[in-house]
């Protein structure tokens, strides 16, 4: 049953339209759209308007048919459904009617985050046992859920130990306007995508990518690594900055971050550097300027805040490589990135690291987090993919290294960061193999460790005595330190001359 307001406003209804598809799922009819590959899903509980129109039904019919305990079973099914493929994450939205659902799967483990938006028929004693993160989007003139009853709600879920919530009231608004809303109304459509924006923010924080990112590093800690730096784009912001909380990096860089709010910068404890762009919806310049001030408010923490003029965002990853201006943009960007984590991972000072880039696929999105694809390449840049904590991961820079840098890749995955870094990978090379300190060990050692394989009036064991002359020098130079250097060496002796390692594609001669 319904009351007046939820039937207020019908919607123009168009059962053609979006670009996804209707699809059998736990013996309902359900309209999937998103990444046919991901195992994450948000399931949208509609209100009783649903995605198609109820044609020649009366209201009355639908109603009796279709009440929320049927609703919640016919949720389950979908659920069980989606796991039976794979899905190991779901959240889901209520919308009126479909609040009280979604409050009667958060109940339980069948979802693990909900948000109901102008609820129906949801009380305070099916608040109080809710046991999943929940956002409560409320109207400012709501019959079903007025203010008062959703600061009920925030109350009882204050009450809960260890119970993450949001709640939210917006003002001048009425039941049913996130989704019952004429397009030709500017205002209208900007409160519903606040909260569209809103309910996206919280699935987003809610996701696995910080569990799945926490993984990653610890199989890289086991692997004997002793600091690392994280840089996150776009979606994988959100993440670097979860990791940025308590000790999981020693520093951290985000480049046009997604779903980051001033709350979780106030809870920075690391390092950290936000390179934004000046035309970006996720994280604009005035947002950005918030963040420099929770920063500055922080005593003793490092920080460092970057607007780029006359870019958008994903400009750092997603932009072609004819663009002369677009790739000098991105450059400044990754080379303000790698002298953040040079200061404060010590990766080039320590001799070498290693590149760790995450692959993280079919994150909830921003359409601007989606524009201008780029062209991906599996099988770019110099590295190799591997397993760590169960997620794809690719690999670049010295394996004998102890220090990591680990990129959180935007929703195009690695493929786009391999190809977005591989001009200053390229300039970094020398770095990441040991920069100017093993090449400066190599100027003062190499010549005198060849001179000592020499045997005098032995001239046809020149080139195994600068063999060997390389791999002592290369030896001892490990002994204190990790990494190492192209070096390229000439010999001269009875007007012979013997030039090493020359053809290496590194070498600049």
């Amino acid at each position: 049953m319904s009351g007046p307001q939820c039937c207020s406003n019908r919607p123009v209804l168009n059962p053609n339209g979006g670009a996804g598809h209707v699809e059998k799922l736990g013996g309902l009819n359900t309209y999937i759209s998103g990444s046919p590959s991901s195992k994450l899903a948000i399931i949208l509980i509609s209100d009783i308007y649903g995605y198609e129109a109820p044609n020649l039904r009366p209201l009355p019919v639908w109603l009796k048919d279709h009440g929320t305990d049927k609703g919640f079973e016919d949720a389950k099914l979908v659920i069980e459904a989606l796991k039976s493929k794979g899905f190991s994450a779901i959240g889901a939205s209520g919308f009126c009617w479909g609040g009280k659902v979604v409050v009667e799967l958060a109940k339980s483990d069948f979802i693990q985050a909900a948000v109901i938006l102008h609820p129906a028929f949801v009380t305070v004693e099916d608040i109080k046992e809710v046991k999943a993160p929940i956002s409560v989007l409320g109207a400012e003139v709501d019959q079903t859920a007025p203010p008062e009853l959703v600061k009920q709600f925030e109350e009882a879920l204050a009450a809960k130990s260890g119970l993450d919530l949001y709640v939210k009231v917006f003002s001048k608004v009425e039941h049913g306007w996130t989704t019952r809303y004429s397009v030709e109304d500017e205002e209208a459509v900007k409160k519903a995508e606040e909260a569209h924006q809103d309910m996206l923010e919280w699935f987003s924080k809610h996701d696995k990518g910080f569990e799945e990112a926490k993984l990653v590093i610890e199989a890289l800690k086991s692997k004997g690594f002793s600091a690392i730096g994280a840089s996150g784009f776009c979606w994988g912001g959100r993440v670097v900055v979860e990791l940025a909380k308590p000790d999981f990096i020693q520093a951290a860089v985000i480049l046009h971050p997604a779903f980051v709010t001033v709350e979780d910068i106030k809870e920075v404890e690391v390092p950290i550097s936000v390179l934004g762009a000046e035309v970006d919806h996720m994280a604009p310049p005035e947002l950005v300027k918030q963040f420099e001030e929770a920063l500055a408010a922080k005593s003793g923490l490092d920080f460092h805040v970057k607007v780029f003029p006359k870019v958008e965002h994903g400009w750092t990853t997603r932009y072609s490589i004819e663009d002369e201006e677009a790739v000098k943009k991105a450059e400044e960007a990754h080379q303000d990135m790698l002298e953040w984590l040079s200061k404060h991972v010590n990766a080039f000072k320590l001799r070498g690291c290693a590149l760790c880039l995450i692959e993280e696929r079919d994150r909830m999105a921003n359409p601007q987090c989606c524009s201008n694809p780029p062209v991906l390449d599996a099988n770019g840049g110099a590295g190799h993919a591997e397993k760590l904590g169960d997620l794809n991961t690719y690999f670049s820079g010295c394996p004998s290294s102890k220090l990591a840098i680990v990129l959180i890749s935007d929703l195009f995955v690695f493929n786009t960061i391999r190809i977005g870094m591989h001009l200053v990978l390229k300039k970094s090379i020398c770095f990441l193999h040991g920069g100017s300190i093993a090449a400066e060990y190599a100027a003062k050692n190499m010549h005198e460790n060849i001179k000592g394989q020499l045997p005098r009036g032995s001239e046809g064991r020149i080139e195994e005595a600068v063999k060997d002359a390389y791999l002592t020098t290369y030896a001892n130079f490990l002994e204190g330190a990790n990494g190492g250097t192209c070096c390229v060496t000439a010999l001269m002796q009875d007007r012979n001359l013997v030039v090493s390692n020359a053809s290496n594609k590194n070498m600049l001669v």
